[in-house]
């Protein structure tokens, strides 16, 4: 489930589910790196500027 959090951009869910594998699995390196990985990922999407909208039109199109 984390590998699919992971490549989906879902770095929250992805970390939760690489802690509870590294619990299950605490010497597997595979797990240990996919923790590491979503964790940094998250951390900067926390850091990211939220993306702006465009302005609304104004008046009507011609």
């Amino acid at each position: 489930m984390g590998t699919c959090h992971l490549r989906l951009g879902n770095y929250e869910p992805a970390v939760k589910a690489f802690e509870q594998a590294a619990k299950l699995m605490p010497y597997d390196r595979t797990v240990q790196r996919n923790l590491r990985l979503s964790q940094e990922m998250l951390q900067r999407e926390k850091k990211r500027p939220a993306p702006t909208r465009a302005p609304e039109p104004v008046g009507e199109a011609v």
